[in-house]
């Protein structure tokens, strides 16, 4: 059985109680019209349901309750109840087919970490701005290795953000 099947076999009526592997931070670009917008992502691996894994890895929205866990360090593992919703992957000139994913975490954790203290990092809704700097910050050399966005605008308004937060 391929790992999101085991989503599907999950189906989206109930909540469960998930945990991952926190690998990383990201950005989603979404178009409206000729202008991107970027949403924060955050990348969990190892994704599991009890004992058992269900997927090898999945992207999912950074939202107020993950920023409130602090600067998460890779390896870090996150517990979370989450539903199983579909979505339509692919684009232009591939073809399209249904996968799976988890939706609107809550009660997320921080079960184990190699930081004491997390630094405090910038809210989703709040400080967006701020938040897509530090992600931008985050992977810069991937990020302009690859040609995906990069903005001094962006880093800069995470850098103000955090000089007023970090005393």
């Amino acid at each position: 059985m391929m790992m999101r099947q085991k989503l599907k076999v999950l189906g989206a009526a109930e909540r469960h109680t998930f945990s991952g592997v926190f690998a990383g931070v990201g950005l989603k670009t979404a178009w409206h019209g000729s202008l991107p917008s970027y949403l924060p992502t955050l990348l969990l691996t190892t994704i599991k349901l009890g004992n058992q894994e269900i997927t090898d890895h999945l992207w999912l929205g950074y939202g107020r309750q993950f920023a409130r866990l602090g600067e998460l360090a890779k390896g870090d593992v996150i517990q979370f109840d989450a539903r199983v919703g579909d979505y339509t992957k692919g684009y232009y000139l591939s073809p399209r087919q249904k996968d799976y994913k988890l939706v609107r975490p809550t009660k997320v954790l921080l079960r184990a970490s190699a930081y004491a203290v997390h630094a405090v990092m910038p809210d989703p809704l709040d400080d967006k701005i701020a938040l897509i700097g530090y992600i931008m910050l985050t992977n810069q050399d991937a990020y302009q290795a690859q040609g995906k966005p990069y903005s001094d605008f962006y880093v800069n308004q995470y850098r103000a953000w955090w000089r007023q937060h970090s005393s």
